[in-house]
């Protein structure tokens, strides 16, 4: 599961908890009983699902819709993929998340998703008012998006279906003029890609996860996450399936122990609380300058089943805060669950490290601050994460960021902050 990483860069700030039962001091954490220093952070197989942040998510909630263009096109094109190559599922978000009430300026998002190699067909539309319109392309190539955000976000899921009687290699456009643009590769979207952009100083976003359909289930994460004091804090988010709908919950807790290990532990639920698997995982800051941890990152873990047997693996992305003064913050990511059609990818976490049942799995390497990636075309473009600051001062000077080439195969990233 490679995850490449963008994120926001913010000094962390300790905050109070809210919510019945709560409390966390400086020296330990602790979240409505629920501590980091126990087994599993306290956290059991069988339980329900805690109720974390419920308000806070119930306040962002989003309009989700299914789309069918009802022309049959879709069908065809599935029953053509040839053999050897993959579908896949991308979700697309852009705007503000969590939601930012105090915004008053309106963003404009003229967009375009177009397929070389394929095709693209729109499953869902999120959050889409009477100024909005999304129209696929005639031959079904890509998909134009004409869109406002205030203080919330829209979005899309969309399917990717390889053409039949095409030698180019599956590659997709994702652009916004003047805020956003990543082209992503068959192989890209094989491996699961995740991204969050900050792509202009009102904190609006560009959230982008791919994964090829597979044989086993799999799907999307999304939420919240929030500090509550200088050791951790808590996240509560949706657990949706790889065409987009939500099936599930998940709530836990995050942070670092006394011994230094940075872990977050909780429950996957159904849509009714009842238990699906105990999450085990650990989080990793990007790279921070003197001041120490920052907020944003990536994660990385897996669950349990009932049974004790590994459920699955899941990552993704994370920030403390999408803006200045904001209390809350946000994750997306991916999962991908065990089943006999075929072996569970462990992605970025040591195969070993799962199957011995290890409370902990450090992920394989450390995130970095930048990254190259080639277009397929003898280009390359290079992604950087914000650099160190206060608020305020967030934004990288992209001016700066640019791809050392000289090694075609393997270019380097030269980002000065």
């Amino acid at each position: 599961m490679k995850l490449l990483r963008t994120g926001i860069m913010v000094v962390m700030v300790a905050a109070l908890a809210t919510g019945c039962g709560s409390y966390a001091t400086e020296d330990d954490f602790s979240y409505q009983g629920y501590n980091l220093e126990e087994g599993n952070g306290g956290f059991t197989v069988g339980q329900a699902s805690p109720e974390f942040m419920a308000q806070e998510l119930a306040d962002n909630t989003v309009q989700e819709m299914s789309y069918t263009a009802d022309d049959g096109e879709e069908g065809d094109a599935e029953s053509r993929v040839p053999p050897g190559r993959r579908v896949a599922i991308v979700r697309l978000v852009w705007g503000q998340f969590p939601f930012n009430r105090q915004l008053d300026q309106w963003t404009e998002w003229s967009g375009l998703v177009y397929a070389q190699g394929a095709k693209v067909f729109i499953q869902r539309v999120i959050y889409y008012e009477r100024h909005d319109f999304v129209r696929p392309c005639a031959d079904r190539s890509c998909v134009l998006i004409d869109s406002r955000t205030l203080p919330h976000h829209d979005g899309l899921v969309l399917k990717v279906v390889p053409l039949p009687d095409s030698d180019v290699p599956v590659r997709l456009f994702i652009g916004f003029a003047g805020l956003y643009g990543r082209v992503l590769n068959a192989e890209q979207m094989a491996d699961g890609f995740s991204e969050v952009a900050t792509v202009d100083e009102l904190g609006n976003k560009v959230a982008l996860n791919a994964v090829v359909r597979p044989a086993c289930p799999a799907g999307m994460l999304a939420g919240l996450w929030r500090r509550v004091n200088l050791r951790g804090g808590v996240f509560a988010g949706r657990w949706l399936n790889i065409e987009g709908v939500q099936v599930g919950r998940l709530a836990g807790i995050w942070g670092r122990r006394r011994n230094g290990q940075r872990v977050l532990f909780g429950v996957y639920a159904d849509m009714q609380g009842n238990f699906r698997g105990l999450l085990k995982g650990v989080y990793q800051p990007f790279p921070a300058g003197p001041d120490g941890e920052l907020g944003a990152g990536r994660f990385l873990g897996h669950w349990v089943t009932a049974g004790g047997e590994l459920g699955g693996v899941l990552g993704g992305l994370y920030r403390e805060r999408p803006a200045p003064g904001a209390a809350l913050g946000g994750f997306h990511g991916r999962f991908r669950a065990a089943c006999g059609a075929e072996p569970l990818d462990p992605g970025e976490l040591p195969g070993d490290c799962l199957e011995s049942g290890a409370e902990v799995c450090p992920p394989n390497g450390e995130p970095g601050n930048c990254e190259c990636s080639s277009t397929g075309s003898g280009e390359s473009t290079c992604t950087c994460h914000d650099g160190d600051g206060a608020e305020g001062q967030q934004q990288p000077d992209l001016a700066d960021c640019s791809c050392d080439e000289s090694d075609p195969a393997a270019p380097q990233c030269d980002c000065s902050f």
